[in-house]
């Protein structure tokens, strides 16, 4: 589980480096990979794993 979480936290961080770097929003990208607003942003804090 510990790995699990590491791996989401990870996730999270690299999808809020790319997410400010191409300026875009949060509506955006959970549509464009097509999960719902409240899971995109559970990833993005690596609260997936808890």
């Amino acid at each position: 589980m510990k790995k699990e979480k590491a791996c989401y936290e990870s996730l999270g961080a690299c999808i809020w480096e790319l997410q400010d770097r191409l300026g875009l929003k949060n509506s955006e990208v959970h549509k464009a990979i097509n999960i719902g607003h409240s899971t995109y942003n559970d990833v993005k804090k690596g609260w997936m794993a808890d």
